[in-house]
C-alpha cells in the first residue's frame, strides 16, 4: 500500500512539473523579427517629397466664430497619388500681424486630379476669431476677423 501511495505521489509531482513547463512562452528568435520587419518595409514603400509650385493647391478655407474645427480643400494637380500631407497654417490679423502658427500632418488618400475636404482643430479655443471671408457673426460680444496663409511643406506618396 505504501508503495502504491509513493508511486502515485511521484507521478502527480511529475505531471505538475510538466504542466509548469508547458505554460511558459516560447522565445521569439531575432531573425524571425528581422525578416518580418524587412517584408513590411518592402511592402510599404513611402517617398517624402517637397512639392513644386502648384502640385498641391489649398483653397476654400472656412472657420466660423464658435467653430471648433477649420476646413479647407486640397487639390492634387501633381502626377502621383498623395498619402500624407504636412502643412503649416499661419494666422494673421487683418493688418498682417501674426496671431498664431501651427503645423499639421494630414493622412488622406488624394489621387491625381482630385480634391478632398480637410478638417483640422481650430487654433481659436475661446471662440473669439472668425475667418474674414466667412459670414460676419451676429453677436454682441467682440469678434475679431483673421486671415490665413497655408503652405504645403511636404507630402508622401506610395
Amino acid at each position: 500500500m505504501r508503495f502504491v501511495t509513493i508511486v502515485v505521489l511521484v507521478l502527480l509531482g511529475g505531471f505538475t512539473v510538466y504542466a509548469r513547463r508547458v505554460r511558459g512562452r516560447q522565445p521569439v528568435k531575432a531573425e524571425h523579427i528581422r525578416a518580418s520587419l524587412a517584408k513590411e518595409a518592402e511592402a510599404d514603400t513611402v517617398q517624402c517629397l517637397i512639392p513644386a509650385a502648384g502640385e498641391l493647391v489649398v483653397s476654400g478655407f472656412d472657420k466660423l466664430l464658435n467653430a471648433r474645427k477649420e476646413s479647407f480643400f486640397i487639390t492634387n494637380t501633381g502626377s502621383e497619388c498623395v498619402h500624407e500631407v504636412t502643412i503649416t497654417v499661419t494666422y494673421l490679423d487683418t493688418d498682417g500681424r501674426m496671431l498664431h502658427k501651427a503645423q499639421h500632418s494630414l493622412t488622406l488618400d488624394l489621387p491625381v486630379g482630385e480634391t478632398r475636404r480637410v478638417q483640422i482643430p481650430s487654433f481659436d479655443t475661446q471662440g473669439v476669431f472668425y475667418y474674414y471671408l466667412s459670414d460676419v457673426p451676429r453677436t454682441r460680444r467682440a469678434a475679431t476677423p483673421f486671415k490665413v496663409k497655408i503652405t504645403v511643406d511636404s507630402y508622401k506618396v506610395r
